[in-house]
C-alpha cells in the first residue's frame, strides 16, 4: 500500500544471515523481509513454512519470497486476478475474509505451527489475524499509521472491505499491539509506518524486540486524512 518517501533498503541491499545462510537481495518495501531474517538468526525455524496475503506478483514488495528464494516452502495469496496475466507471476486468487481464512488454510495443508505470516490485505488485516486459529512463530502485519499510540481504532469488519486510499483501513498501533498480546506475542519491530512485526511470546529472551518508539513518530498522517469507514473498539 505504501510507498516510503526514502527507501531505507533498496533491492540490492545484502546481508549474510545464518539461518539462510545466502547472500540476500530483499522484496520488501519497508525492509520487512530483513527484519524477519535477523529474527530467524536467533530463532530456529520449525518447518520453513511462510504464508502471505497481499502479495502482489510474489516478488516486488513480498515480505516472504526473500525466504521462497532460500529453500523455503510457502503460498502466496491476492485478491487481484489481473495479476496472473504476467506469465512469470505463480501466486493463488483468494478474497480471505474472517470466515474462510481457517478453511483456506486447512484445504492448502499450512502446518498449524508454521513460521511466518505476511498480512496485508489492505483493510481487515486485523480481523483475518483474530479469526485465524494458526499460531505462526512470526506475523508481519499491516497497521494504520495515521493515529496516535493511544488510540484503539479498527475499521468496522465487512467480509467485502477495500482500501479506497484514504486513512479508512486496518486498525491502529494500540489496537494491533492489544491483539497481539491477546494472541500471545510480543512486539519486535515496526517498517516504516506500514507493517508491525510480532514474534510469540516464547521466543523474547533469545530475540528481544528493536522496537523504539523514538525513531516511530505516531501519528504519521501520509493518507488522504478522510474518514470513510466506521471504526470500532475491540
Amino acid at each position: 500500500m505504501h510507498i516510503p518517501q526514502i527507501e531505507l533498503i533498496s533491492l540490492s541491499c545484502v546481508i549474510i544471515s545464518k539461518t539462510l545462510k545466502y547472500c540476500m537481495r530483499n522484496y520488501s518495501t519497508g525492509g520487512e523481509d530483513l527484519l524477519i531474517a535477523q529474527a530467524f538468526e536467533k530463532i530456529t525455524p520449525k518447518n520453513r513454512f511462510a504464508v502471505e496475503f497481499g502479495a502482489r506478483d510474489g516478488y516486488q514488495g513480498s515480505n516472504i519470497r526473500l525466504f521462497l528464494d532460500h529453500g523455503w516452502e510457502g503460498l502466496q495469496f491476492d485478491i487481484d486476478a489481473k495479476l496472473l496475466l504476467y506469465f512469470y507471476v505463480a501466486i493463488k486468487i483468494q478474497h480471505f475474509t474472517a470466515e474462510n481464512i481457517n478453511d483456506v488454510f486447512t484445504k492448502h495443508n499450512v502446518p498449524h505451527d508454521f513460521d511466518l505470516l505476511s498480512l496485508d490485505v489492505d483493510c481487515n488485516d486485523y480481523w483475518l489475524w483474530k479469526a485465524l486459529k494458526y499460531e505462526p512463530t512470526v506475523v508481519c502485519i499491516e497497521y494504520n499509521s495515521n493515529f496516535d499510540y493511544k488510540t484503539e481504532a479498527i475499521v468496522e469488519y465487512k467480509p467485502e472491505n477495500q482500501w479506497d486510499y484514504t486513512m479508512s483501513y486496518g486498525a491502529s498501533f494500540a489496537s494491533m499491539c492489544k491483539l497481539a498480546d491477546k494472541k500471545g506475542y510480543y512486539l519486535y519491530a515496526e517498517a516504516d509506518y506500514s507493517n508491525l512485526i510480532f514474534i510469540r511470546k516464547e521466543y523474547e529472551k533469545i530475540c528481544p524486540s528493536i522496537f523504539s518508539k523514538e525513531k516511530t513518530i505516531l501519528p504519521h498522517e501520509f493518507h488522504i486524512q478522510q474518514v470513510t469507514k466506521k471504526f470500532v473498539v475491540d
